[in-house]
């Protein structure tokens, strides 16, 4: 599982549409799509505003599954 399937996977179990958690970021939705569909590969930043966001671990993002 890649960093976008466990931002989708975490997104979904708190109820986020990608719309509403990137309303909630410094990312368009389209973005958060790419990052999810594997196109695009967040930065450090963004990665870290989405882990805070989900309430989960940088490291839990970026480990394999």
């Amino acid at each position: 599982m890649n960093i976008g399937n466990k931002i989708k996977t975490v997104r979904l179990e708190n109820g986020l549409t990608q719309s509403k958690l990137a309303n909630e970021l410094p990312v368009t939705q389209g973005y958060l799509s790419q990052i999810e569909n594997g196109i695009r590969t967040p930065s450090i930043q963004t990665l870290d505003a989405i882990a805070k966001r989900l309430n989960v671990k940088v490291a839990d993002l970026m480990k394999e599954a």
